[in-house]
């Protein structure tokens, strides 16, 4: 049966036979979209969830059907694994081909903006918080699905929005840019650009 997904999430799932800190904020971001009503593909959840035994051919269904893909990083190692890059390199691949398709990325410590692939580099950025944590990066997606007709129900999204600031505050950079830093990775100068030291 064909599942169809507003969102992917892609993440390295172990290492060195250890779950990775990337599956674990996974588990909360998807238990977190799923409670907003949004269908999220997980593949640590879904696949088990739904008795999927196709695991790669549900993969590539989901990736297909997701018009938002999300990829976790906390290292550079994981963000390049083969199965991370086997997803991204499909999506964006997908995403060439349909501009309804979006691509955001939650970034947790030790990760910087350094360490992001090149192909990633372009996309909005998220990086780990305690407070609110996914609330940015929901709105942004909520937006994104609105735009692209994926959600019209308008009690999903947050009233608040995606508010972005050029203040130099150093909370986030318009465009492709990284949202509500908990760590300070660079300078925000008032022409809304990321200066790095």
């Amino acid at each position: 049966m064909k599942r169809e997904y507003d969102i992917f999430i892609s993440f390295k799932n172990s290492d060195n036979n250890q779950k990775t800190k990337d599956r674990e904020l996974g588990i909360e971001l998807y238990e977190y979209l799923e409670s907003k009503g949004l269908r999220a593909f997980f593949s640590a959840i879904t696949l088990e969830k739904h008795g999927i035994d196709k695991w790669d051919d549900a993969i590539d269904e989901a990736l297909k059907s997701a018009k938002v893909f999300v990829a976790i990083g906390s290292q550079k190692k994981y963000m390049n694994s083969e199965w991370v890059q086997k997803e991204r390199t499909i999506y964006l691949t997908l995403k060439s081909l349909d501009s309804s398709k979006a691509l955001f990325v939650y970034m947790l410590p030790p990760m910087t903006l350094h360490d992001l692939p090149y192909e990633l580099s372009r996309y909005q950025c998220f990086q780990d918080r305690e407070v609110d944590k996914f609330e940015q990066l929901y709105n942004s997606i909520a937006n994104h699905l609105k735009e692209s007709g994926s959600m019209e129900d308008s009690s999903k999204t947050s009233d608040k929005g995606v508010t972005q600031n050029h203040s130099g505050s150093g909370d986030n950079v318009a465009g492709d840019k990284i949202i509500n830093t908990k760590n300070n990775f660079g300078n925000i100068n008032n022409s809304g650009t990321m200066n790095f030291s």
